[in-house]
């Protein structure tokens, strides 16, 4: 499916990577005015704008999300809270001297978490720092690695991936 300009007297907006809520909320505010669009990502909506024919130009974008941040090269090192080692270079886990076996993203998640013992990392935060893409508003994707991450955490026990609800999550470390 792509968009024809031509077939409507009204402009578009075309909204990319916004949660549903808040293109709902700009065609509420457009009314009659424009046709609201929706696309999941920049791909999206060069298929429905059809394709590279599309002069892009960010003239009057008022709610694009920002560009994740370019992924960092590998760090060596290790960070140590509490009884919790996580190796950087050789992306090994223990807790308290036992081996945690974790998928990429669930160490990605822990490092995160445990980058920053004293903060509460929101969905947002965690969906462009572990999977480098933009938030579209859906938390899913972050509560099921949650999960499973829990689900590993607790084999070894000694750690808790607490929920700040509506928020995100935070890593708590015994002393």
């Amino acid at each position: 499916m792509s968009i024809d300009v031509a077939d409507t007297d009204r402009g578009y907006v075309l909204c990319v990577g916004l949660p549903l809520e808040a293109c709902s909320e700009v065609a509420r505010l457009m009314g009659n005015q424009a046709v609201v669009v929706a696309a999941a990502d920049t791909d999206g909506a060069r298929a429905l704008l059809g394709g590279d024919r599309v002069e892009w130009s960010h003239a009057g974008v008022a709610a694009a999300p920002p560009d994740p941040p370019p992924r960092k090269p590998s760090r060596v090192g290790a960070l140590q809270r509490g009884p919790l080692r996580v190796d950087l270079g050789t992306r090994e886990v223990t807790i308290a001297g036992r081996r945690v076996h974790l998928s990429t993203r669930e160490f990605d998640l822990l490092v995160a978490l445990a980058s920053e013992m004293d903060r509460v990392w929101s969905f947002a935060e965690l969906t462009v720092h572990v999977w480098h893409t933009g938030y579209l508003g859906d938390p899913d994707t972050v509560t099921s690695a949650v999960k499973r991450l829990r689900k590993r955490l607790a084999a070894v026990g000694g750690l808790e991936v607490a929920s700040v609800r509506g928020i995100g999550y935070r890593l708590l470390v015994p002393s």
